[in-house]
């Protein structure tokens, strides 16, 4: 067996989940879709590269700079930012509900499958997004901590003047208490 790439677009399929149609998500069109549409699909020559952030995320970065996350229905055991992994593609698309394989690299340049999961569906998240997910699963303390500022983490504050205390009112006058009988 070869030593696969880092992106593993062009090997075979190695097996596809049936795709049940789902009113929640949409099959990527003409490219008219509201920026925050959930995709069930993927153009396979349009994806630049992946990047694993865990178990339970895998970042697509496409080719015109759209980022998606696809966020897996359960996590992958032995998934990991080192993992290589084999997508499958079908008519070069990479969908939804689609079995990935995990493979190990068996210490002689060869590679083994090891788990097979599926995918999730793809949500297009902006670029602060993304680099916020890859910061925040950078294993490394080191990486992560001075990270870049994005918009989203920024907090501003305006200074307000506070209202003044208004005197207390006097309070009514109480009325002459009645005289007692005895």
């Amino acid at each position: 067996m070869t030593r696969p790439t880092r992106f593993r677009r062009s090997w075979p399929v190695l097996g596809l989940a049936a795709l049940l149609p789902s009113p929640l998500v949409s099959q990527q069109g003409d490219g008219d879709e509201d920026a925050r549409t959930v995709l069930s699909c993927l153009d396979n020559r349009t994806i630049r590269r992946t990047t694993v952030l865990s178990r339970g995320n895998i970042l697509f970065v496409m080719r015109d700079g759209r980022n998606y996350n696809n966020a897996l229905p359960r996590e992958c055991p032995g998934l990991n930012r080192r993992s290589v992994v084999n997508f499958p593609v079908d008519n070069n698309r990479l969908c939804a509900g689609a079995q990935f394989q995990v493979l190990w690299e068996n210490g002689s340049n060869e590679y083994v499958p090891a788990f097979t999961c599926q995918l999730g569906s793809f949500l297009p998240i902006d670029e602060n997004e993304a680099a916020d997910l890859v910061a925040a699963s950078d294993p490394r303390p080191s990486r992560r901590e001075p990270r870049r500022r994005t918009g989203r983490d920024a907090v501003t504050s305006t200074p307000v003047e506070l209202p003044k205390p208004s005197p207390a009112p006097e309070p009514p006058a109480s009325p002459a208490p009645a005289p007692a009988d005895r």
